[in-house]
């Protein structure tokens, strides 16, 4: 690796690093308590945590536990859980400490993945207006 690599390298860890002391991830963190997982954090679900709020594409990020226990970060429903966290934002807009309360929803699913699911598509997106 030469020279030029290994400072590319460095930089883009640091700003890894600086993005996971952010507020917003903090606030995201504190959500693992919903599904008493925050004390299991690591860096590797705070850069999970910073593509989700940063992303213009994606809008969902889920949070559960797997058979061990351990907390896992993933833009895709798992397959296996017991509950899921989900949490849903609107891409086009950029979160801050302004305006997450209001910006991100979520919802905690437990339950069949099929009973679960329509549970949180009637409560997001049907109304009864």
């Amino acid at each position: 690796m030469d020279i030029l690599q290994r400072r590319e390298t460095r930089q883009r860890i640091k700003e890894l690093e600086d993005a996971a002391r952010s507020p917003e991830i903090a606030w995201i963190r504190r959500q693992m308590r919903i599904i008493r997982s925050d004390w299991a954090w690591s860096t590797a679900h705070a850069q999970i945590a910073s593509g989700f709020l940063s992303s213009n594409i994606n809008g969902r990020l889920f949070a559960y536990q797997d058979k061990n226990a351990r907390l896992q970060l993933s833009t895709t429903f798992p397959k296996e859980w017991k509950e899921v966290l989900i949490l849903l934002k609107d891409p086009s807009i950029f979160i801050t400490m302004l305006n997450i309360d209001n910006t991100i929803q979520w919802q905690l699913v437990k339950d069949s993945p099929s009973n679960s699911l329509l549970r949180v598509l009637q409560v997001n997106y049907l109304s009864d207006n």
